[in-house]
């Protein structure tokens, strides 16, 4: 006689799995684990973002542009108080509420003296170029006047130019003094006495209004 065998038949429903209950730390750790690279991508792109957010908050729209084109650049405290003084001439053009001067420095020796470092030069005239090709500047500071005119493609004797020590208005600005680091030792003195250096000139052309009042105002009583 064959024997049966009993089986459980598949078909037999199952009990049902017990479903696994997690803790807090638990479920965060899981988490975690799966999604820790997109939260430090977040991270990173939030950084670059709030940095490029910080630079464009940092950047000052100018209202007036002057160009210093010398051997060397004015010293910082000159540069700062200069700027601050010459403000008072202007108004507010871009309607930020208030009224800023910024003084362009080009480091450019327009004798072209090899003594002089080539790269300081080279880039000195590259910016310089750029100043003169958009418009950039109206009234221009220098110390050679020659070689400033050759740059504006004219004649020295065609421009109007004002020695800053003839300018009243120019030599009446408090500039304080200044200090200058050199590799032998401090150097510094007057800020008016460093700017009787300076020829006070302007860009040929048409210009704007405001860039020509500035003008005026700064070169007013100024010997002809």
């Amino acid at each position: 006689m064959a024997e049966h065998w009993v089986t459980k038949s598949s078909r037999e429903p199952r009990p049902p799995r017990r479903k696994q209950e997690y803790t807090r730390a638990q479920r965060w750790a899981n988490w975690w684990d799966y999604h820790w690279h997109l939260v430090l991508g977040g991270i990173a792109l939030a950084a670059i973002g709030g940095y490029i957010l910080w630079g464009q908050l940092q950047v000052v729209d100018p209202d007036y542009d002057i160009a210093l084109c010398a051997r060397q650049n004015l010293p910082t405290d000159t540069a700062a108080r200069l700027e601050e003084a010459l403000a008072a001439f202007g108004r507010d053009r871009n309607g930020d509420g208030r009224v800023v001067v910024r003084i362009n420095q080009y480091t450019v020796d327009f004798s072209q003296d090899e003594e002089g470092d080539a790269y300081d030069q080279m880039a000195g005239i590259t910016r310089l170029w750029a100043d003169l090709q958009g418009g950039t500047s109206y009234i221009f500071l220098t110390d050679d006047l020659e070689g400033m005119a050759a740059a504006l493609g004219a004649d020295p004797q065609t421009l109007e130019t004002y020695p800053w020590s003839d300018c009243p208005v120019l030599t009446g600005l408090d500039l304080g003094s200044y200090e200058r680091e050199t590799l032998v030792d401090g150097q510094g003195g007057e800020s008016q006495e460093y700017m009787a250096r300076f020829t006070l000139l302007h860009r040929g052309g048409e210009a704007q209004p405001e860039d020509e009042a500035l003008w005026a105002a700064l070169t007013q009583g100024a010997a002809g």
